[in-house]
């Protein structure tokens, strides 16, 4: 798919950013694209060269594709020339060949293989611009093994999760969904007392936040944050067990949170111990529906005054 294409004058980033020449891509055109930013592209420049690319932030909103200065000087370009582009989308993913060394490889080693298989693209990518620096088949290769038996061990160390009192994921997510159904069954009996109230602020969403905060430091790099502006890229960064399990925990905690709200505030307005049950009940089961219902009958019930924050 081409999402642009026509003539720029060829223009370099400033010194202290390579000095590579560039062409620029606006950001209304990058916002349209499939992954955004992510987008691995195909420009080809002069109708001739052809090469596989990502977007780079310009620093202005806007982004380029860096253009290397082998193709200029082939082109017989200089700067503020005119060139001839067209920018289409990858239909890999990828977007970069798999060197044949690391193809063989990954043909031969199937725990190889597999590592490499459960990798993001970004860390792909990764390995293949480093091994394609190498010249030596050697050291190539001594590389790639290195490379994958580390992402191997963090990718075990994230499934069994290194959390304290916890022998894996699976063991902390059975926990603190019973951590937060007795929670949840405290507030339904007594959903009228500030004492339990209090109890689930100062202690179960504390002990619940205490334990988020620790998952969000272990499990999320920096340059995760990307992955949370496309929706694929979010459905990338949940497949490992300890980011899932992160955002259970921030799902456990916030509803349970309007679940005291709610419990606090209809109280104070004097609706029947017997009906807060029922807003508890469905926010417990689907949050925002829970919230949503209880809104309403407050706004029944106050004819139409809003909520505090």
């Amino acid at each position: 798919m081409t999402f642009q294409s026509g003539e720029q004058p060829l223009r370099k980033l400033q010194h202290n950013r390579g000095g590579f020449y560039y062409l620029e891509v606006d950001a209304k055109t990058v916002a349209q694209l499939p992954e955004k930013h992510k987008t691995r592209i195909i420009c080809t420049l002069e109708q001739t060269h052809k090469l596989r690319c990502g977007l780079n932030h310009l620093g202005d909103g806007n982004f380029y594709v860096l253009l290397a200065q082998r193709h200029i000087k082939t082109l017989n370009k200089n700067l503020h020339d005119l060139i001839a582009f067209k920018l289409e989308v990858d239909p890999d993913p990828l977007g970069v060949d798999i060197p044949e060394v690391l193809e063989e490889l990954l043909h031969q080693d199937s725990e190889a293989r597999n590592t490499f298989n459960h990798l993001a693209n970004s860390r792909k990518r990764t390995l293949i611009h480093s091994i394609n620096r190498v010249k030596n088949i050697d050291i190539q290769v001594r590389q790639i093994l290195d490379f994958l038996e580390e992402e191997a061990h963090q990718m075990h160390k994230r499934k069994t999760t290194d959390m304290p009192f916890f022998e894996s994921a699976e063991s902390a997510y059975s926990f603190f969904n019973a951590f937060a159904f007795f929670a949840w069954l405290g507030l339904f009996i007594a959903p009228h007392s500030e004492a339990v109230r209090k109890i689930l602020v100062n202690l179960v969403l504390l002990i619940f936040a205490g334990c988020y905060a620790y998952l969000l430091i272990t499990t999320f790099q920096l340059d995760s944050v990307a992955d949370f502006s496309t929706l694929k890229g979010l459905q990338a960064l949940f497949s490992d067990e300890q980011a899932v399990l992160a955002g259970w925990l921030h799902y456990l905690a916030f509803d349970l949170l309007a679940g005291i709200t709610i419990a606090r505030d209809a109280s104070k307005l004097g609706f029947s111990r017997y009906l807060i049950p029922v807003f508890l009940l469905f926010t417990f089961m689907a949050g925002p529906l829970g919230w949503l219902l209880y809104f309403v009958a407050r706004l029944i019930k106050t004819r139409g005054a809003l909520m505090n924050a």
